[in-house]
This record gives structure tokens, C-alpha cells and sequence, in this order.
């Protein structure tokens, strides 16, 4: 897609405001896989270790968060 076009689209009446907030939310997901990478990375010295891990928490978080999703809306 072309510059204009996503402009084009970010004028769309809330639409921006929708986008930001997404950005927003998406940041802590995208920075606690990076923070994994750091921590295990610094404690084992080992960048195919801290792959792992971080491939486990991602694969954990794909199963396990719908099912907290869904327990929480249930809740409400």
C-alpha cells in the first residue's frame, strides 16, 4: 500500500485514534519477547537459549490466552 492510501484511510472518522491505541497495545507484546531475549540471553550467554524460551512463551501465550480471554469475559 501506497503512503496515500493509509492516509487516505487514517482520515476516516475514528480511525486514528483506533490506530494508535492498537500500536499502543501491540508494543508490550513485541517488548516482553525482546525482554525475554535480553534476560535469558545475559544469565546463559547462549542466543539459542533465549530462542527457546522465547519460542516457548510464544507458543504459551497463543494456547493459554484465549482461554484467559474467554474466562475473563465471563466474568464480567
Amino acid at each position: 500500500m501506497s503512503s496515500s492510501t493509509y492516509r487516505a484511510l487514517l482520515r476516516t472518522p475514528g480511525a486514528a485514534a483506533f490506530f494508535l491505541t492498537a500500536i499502543a497495545g501491540r508494543t508490550g507484546i513485541a517488548m516482553t519477547s525482546l525482554g525475554i531475549v535480553w534476560l535469558v540471553h545475559d544469565r546463559t550467554g547462549s542466543y539459542t537459549v533465549a530462542g527457546l524460551v522465547t519460542g516457548c512463551f510464544a507458543v504459551t501465550e497463543a494456547l493459554v490466552g484465549p482461554q484467559c480471554t474467554s474466562v475473563r469475559c465471563r466474568s464480567r
